[in-house]
């Protein structure tokens, strides 16, 4: 079976000797990338690098067909269209958003929680929210700050003693968050700029930050909240109101049921929980901090 990710030319050849393989895991799913492209493949790198695995024979792969002639691009899965004739900045966050979506779908070991997390002294800080809410600009601004990155988007909670596993696809910022941390933006290769025409993705190495990290358990539940011009208030909600928060993010609940209502309230039995408002992130930062350091004290 021909996969991979293919740049063909006006007669319809590849030429093998560009082909690169790369393979990734995410939330215990693995696939594979065949990439051409030099800017596509530093953009995949960015952005899912810290997922990379040994490759693998036989894994579903990611095909990115670009023909000669035209600047749109097909998407394919295997042998399946996903998209056709779409620019490649839109087939490069469609791929992503895929690829994250089968992990999430077919994930039988972990709640997952729509949630930033960072760690602190040996536990985990959840932040669920939907989007919109300011969680990957705060935990951007957290990791630069020294927290452990363990996800931008996802917490994965083991059902069973309840820890939370790192899923580091990298951490994203989108343009309404790129003022606030323009000082914190990696330099971006042109050739990958045409495919995160949209994102930045920002890896803890581009701070000089560690990316090792174990799973942990959850010392605080803390439910973050932009709002223009708010001045910055952290106030303590009740153990009933985080695990409703928790629920309400939550990818997968109804797959677990009772199970993975029990999951949560063992995630908050021991949680401090808390909401978060705020309208700069240096101030959110600092409130998260002295925060974490005074109940680790």
């Amino acid at each position: 079976m021909d996969r991979g990710i293919e740049v063909i030319d006006a007669d319809g050849a590849m030429n093998a000797e560009q082909v690169s393989d790369v393979c990734y895991r995410i939330l215990g799913r693995s696939f594979a990338i065949r990439t051409t492209s030099r800017g596509f493949a530093e953009a995949l790198e960015r952005s899912l690098g810290m997922l990379e695995i040994t490759p693998e024979p036989g894994l579903p792969t990611y095909r990115l067909v670009e023909k000669a002639g035209s600047d749109d691009v097909d998407v394919l899965l295997d042998e399946a269209t996903l998209v056709r004739d779409t620019p490649p900045a839109i087939a490069y966050e469609y791929i992503v958003w895929h690829i994250v979506r089968e992990a999430v779908e077919s994930a039988s070991d972990r709640l997952l929680i729509h949630a930033g997390v960072v760690e602190a002294d040996g536990r985990a800080i959840l932040f669920p929210a939907g989007s919109g809410s300011g969680k990957s600009t705060l935990v951007t601004g957290l990791v630069h700050a020294g927290f452990g990155f363990l996800s931008d988007e996802i917490a994965a909670i083991d059902l069973d003693d309840c820890f939370v596993h790192p899923v580091q696809r990298s951490m994203v910022l989108k343009e309404g968050s790129r003022a606030v941390l323009a000082h914190l933006l990696p330099e971006i290769p042109a050739a990958a700029r045409a495919y995160l025409d949209n994102v930045i993705p920002i890896r803890p190495r581009d701070f000089g930050a560690s990316e090792e990290r174990d799973p942990a358990p959850v010392g605080f539940v803390i439910a973050p909240r932009f709002e223009a011009g708010a001045e910055t208030r952290l106030e303590p909600i009740s153990r009933a109101a985080a695990l409703t928060e928790l629920a309400a993010n939550a990818f997968n609940l109804e797959k677990f049921g009772a199970r993975a209502i029990h999951a949560l309230a063992g995630v908050v039995r021991n949680a401090s929980c808390f909401r978060l408002v705020t309208g700069a992130l240096d101030p959110a930062v600092e409130a998260v901090r002295s925060t974490t350091k005074r109940a680790g004290s």
